[in-house]
């Protein structure tokens, strides 16, 4: 079985690479394949960042839209499966006549991450064959976009929401804070952000506090959500020099996850992977000027029964609690659960597992 794995951006390339590594133990040839969403513009992404995520990323295929909507190529394929739903694969499947050809591979849509707007997710991705949401409590606003007629699917569950196996517990000696490119989304709340995380890295001397960056500074120029007010350039035109033990990293999101104690973020889909990986997490929404940021009422929304949003006293003391159990139900599924639906929706049946859990 072969399924393609269109990604353009830097969110759409950790999707991919993810669900790669989450389907690796099953027979199916997972192909990444990078799509110029615009062309005149090129690549969203350097070589250094496909390399990080994917084995042998140099030589990664990359695509036009056009090729990417050639029933011809697509017929090479049994399913394609997305995260962000290209526009162009979005036109194709508006098209009846295209739904209806035998010879089509399954089209398979998750989110990015957080569904921060479900009716927009929904209208994006209502003539997929099926479509994973992050919570059975979406699957009704999603239902209710398909229209009656549609033969989709909803299924719940992501590979970013996985159930944790059990919490990691002992001494917190590293801490790493992940940023988002528009959120804080105001210059005096990122500045906030980097005042924060000094005076965190200044109260414990003995941690390292690390600044996980989305990309480096030429890197994404072109991406839809560009980063005004780096934290790199706040700490170099406004802060000056930082504590020694706060530093910038930009190692993979595995990497940051192996060697994290504590992890620290606003509004990102960031925290569920701390969460899904057992790790110790502070949901920060606090910042200056949070009412200009769109994200954070959706994000408190969320993440209210969660038990890990966080203080500014919380965040300086590193007073981390665990998250309610009943918000881990209703958030997270098992790998299981979320193998057994994919497998379902390409048409995999009968196969099990080529390796071990």
């Amino acid at each position: 079985m072969k399924v393609l794995l269109p990604f353009h951006d830097d969110s759409t390339l950790l999707f991919a690479a993810k669900l790669m590594r989450f389907m690796s133990a099953y027979p199916i040839e997972l192909v990444p394949v990078e799509v110029f969403e615009r062309p005149e513009l090129g690549t969203q992404l350097s070589d250094r960042q496909i390399n990080m995520l994917i084995e042998g990323g140099a030589s990664h295929q990359q695509l036009l839209p056009e090729r990417l909507t050639d029933p011809t190529y697509l017929e090479t394929f049994d399913a394609v499966i997305v995260a962000k739903a290209p526009t162009p694969l979005r036109h194709l499947l508006t098209d009846p006549a295209y739904r209806a050809r035998k010879n089509r591979p399954k089209f398979l849509a998750f989110l990015t991450g957080i569904e921060f707007t479900p009716k927009r997710g929904a209208d994006n991705r209502k003539h997929f064959d099926t479509v994973f949401v992050n919570r059975t409590s979406d699957v009704s606003a999603f239902e209710n976009v398909r229209g009656r007629e549609s033969t989709q699917h909803v299924a719940v569950g992501h590979p970013y929401f996985l159930r944790p196996a059990h919490f990691r517990t002992g001494e917190i000696r590293s801490i790493y804070f992940f940023v988002q490119a528009i959120s804080p989304k105001t210059f005096n709340g990122r500045l906030h952000m980097l005042r924060l995380l000094v005076e965190l890295a200044k109260r414990h001397p003995d941690k390292s506090v690390a600044i996980k960056l989305r990309h480096r500074p030429n890197e994404n120029l072109i991406h839809v959500h560009p980063e005004e007010y780096s934290y790199q350039w706040l700490a170099d035109n406004i802060i000056g020099e930082l504590p020694e033990n706060l530093v910038f990293s930009d190692v993979s999101m595995d990497e940051a996850l192996a060697d994290a104690d504590c992890c620290l973020t606003c509004t990102s889909t960031a925290a569920m992977d701390f969460i899904s990986a057992g790790l110790p997490t502070m949901v920060y929404l606090d910042y200056v000027e949070c009412y200009a940021d769109p994200l954070n009422t959706p994000m408190a929304d969320l993440f209210a029964d969660s038990n890990v949003v966080s203080s500014l006293e919380d965040v300086l003391s590193l007073n981390v609690r665990k998250p309610s159990p009943l918000w881990i139900d209703d958030n997270f599924c098992s790998a299981q659960e979320l193998e057994d639906e994919i497998c379902r929706a390409i048409g995999l049946t009968g196969h099990a597992r080529t390796t071990g859990t």
